[in-house]
């Protein structure tokens, strides 16, 4: 998944926390074969993949909004967190 044709983005071992009824869809088409799922209180569900770190993860996480929090690798939370602190520039 979130591979083009032509796309040599690195593979990453990526964590999100994602909000539960998010996280349900995640369990019929998955992210990797080695992705796992692991229940969060009553509301989160950590989600473990090995992805493609390309553009187009990037736009399906951003799509979820505050329905899902990237955990790792620490410099994609980092790029997560700048794109919301400038969301809320004057």
């Amino acid at each position: 998944m979130f591979e083009y044709l032509g796309d040599d983005s690195k593979k990453i071992r990526i964590s999100m926390l994602f909000a539960r009824q998010v996280a349900l869809h995640l369990q019929e088409t998955l992210l990797s074969d080695d992705q796992k799922m692991t229940p969060k209180g009553d509301d989160l569900v950590q989600v473990t993949a090995t992805v493609s770190g390309s553009q187009q993860l990037r736009w399906w996480l951003l799509a979820f909004g505050g329905l899902v929090e990237v955990l790792k690798p620490e410099w994609l939370r980092e790029k997560f967190r700048n794109i919301s602190a400038g969301l809320c520039r004057k």
